[in-house]
């Protein structure tokens, strides 16, 4: 069995979809967050900061998968990916890592497996095709 050593993560702000790409096989991985509904009582600070304390919990939770990998895809329709990137560049155990970036639309799950498999093959050949000067 092959050692996956990329991943792609499409992303938004409530829900992942970790695609785990080993050069033919592909397993996928969901993380989510639940919607913070605004109770009675409770003032907009309220929600805001309970919204941004799971903002962050998600994203730590979305690091800790990440470590396991070097190359890693993070693509989505919103700023969630930028977002989750710029953290991971602020911490040290991340720089060792290749970090991608690509904005898509909303996706099926076999649209986003086929983008992810796509991207890593396209790199891959890149990374054999010796450069010419």
């Amino acid at each position: 069995m092959q050692t996956a050593t990329r991943l792609g993560v499409w992303m938004d702000h409530s829900n992942a979809h970790l695609i785990e790409f080993t050069g033919r096989t592909i397993q996928l991985n969901h993380i989510s967050v639940e919607r913070i509904l605004l109770q009675n009582g409770e003032c907009l600070c309220q929600k805001v900061n309970a919204r941004n304390e799971q903002r962050n919990e998600y994203f730590k939770k979305l690091a800790e998968q990440i470590r396991n990998y070097k190359e890693v895809l993070l693509f989505g329709p919103n700023t969630a990916k930028a977002e989750l990137y710029m953290l991971l560049k602020e911490d040290g155990r991340f720089t060792e890592i290749k970090i991608d970036l690509r904005p898509t639309d909303r996706m099926t799950e076999n649209q986003e497996h086929i983008f992810v498999k796509s991207y890593f093959m396209k790199a891959r050949k890149q990374s054999l095709t010796p450069e010419y000067q």
